[in-house]
């Protein structure tokens, strides 16, 4: 069954506003915020998350990769795959469920910086 264009267009529009709506929410969260880390009861867990992302995901995959018997193209799409920074959901669920918000915001914002070293270090090593 296909929805009439009157009725299908309005959440076509929805649909696509998902995305650049969280990035704006995203982004005016970080105005006026402190420095990710800087509160000592999240310090730990912060490390813990961006450590586990950045190293502990890739690596992860990497050995997957190899233990399936990938190797070139296919093996480094799996670890830049595994590489990418957390996602806006994380942050998006956070905002949602009004826990963790802040946690949440510095994960994806110290994650999305590191993950460009940790993909061009993927890349130089697996091509």
């Amino acid at each position: 069954m296909t929805l009439p264009e009157p009725v299908l267009a309005p959440v076509e529009l929805l649909g696509a506003l998902a995305v650049p709506a969280m990035l704006l929410a995203f982004g005016i969260s970080l105005h006026g915020a402190s420095r990710p880390g800087r509160d000592r009861e999240s310090r730990l867990p912060l490390v813990a998350i961006v450590t586990v992302k950045t190293v502990v995901h890739p690596l992860m995959a990497l050995g997957l990769g190899l233990v399936l018997g990938l190797e070139g193209v296919e093996l480094l799409a799996v670890v830049v795959c595994a590489a990418l920074p957390a996602a806006q959901n994380v942050f998006g669920y956070a905002v949602r469920f009004g826990h963790g918000v802040t946690l949440a915001r510095d994960a994806v914002l110290v994650t999305t910086l590191l993950s460009l070293p940790v993909i061009f270090a993927a890349v130089a090593l697996l091509l």
